[in-house]
């Protein structure tokens, strides 16, 4: 299964992508309960704007494979993009508790909370993310406007 994969990565890299997906798609024919092959194949998906099949793909990936911080990141995303904020939450908190130190998750949980209007979730974790990388000017910037929006 790796070298699948990675044969359609390299497919994808190629600008072959349906070549890609093919392979992949015989890939979940041989063993369908591979996470690594489920995300593959749902972010090929994405790529196509085929969201729903892609959002299958990724929650099965997740579910194979659940302390992989990089599989329930991008099921989160896919979940938030199509309107389920707060199960996109619910995932990356969960991912978070488990991976503290992930800053995409982080990432992920500031920008969902801003969204939402939920300033304090927001400001928390940007002190959190600000705590993993004191130089990063980035995260600092964005930890002064969000203390800035709720002292008014």
């Amino acid at each position: 299964m790796p070298a699948l994969v990675n044969l359609a990565d390299l497919d994808r890299a190629r600008g072959t992508d349906a070549e890609g997906e093919k392979l992949l798609r015989e890939a979940m024919t041989i063993e369908p309960d591979n996470a690594d092959v489920n995300y593959a194949l749902g972010l090929s998906l994405v790529r196509r704007r085929e969201y729903a099949g892609a959002l299958d793909l990724l929650r099965r990936a997740q579910d194979l494979a659940p302390d992989n911080a990089r599989y329930a990141y991008f099921f989160a995303v896919a979940l938030n993009s199509n309107g389920a904020h707060g199960e996109a939450t619910a995932v990356l908190e969960r991912t978070h508790r488990q991976h503290p130190a992930d800053r995409e998750v982080l990432t992920a949980l500031v920008s969902i909370a801003q969204d939402t209007g939920d300033l304090a979730a927001a400001l928390s974790h940007a002190r959190e993310l600000a705590a993993l990388d004191h130089g990063d000017i980035q995260i600092r910037k964005l930890l002064l406007e969000l203390e800035k929006r709720q002292a008014h």
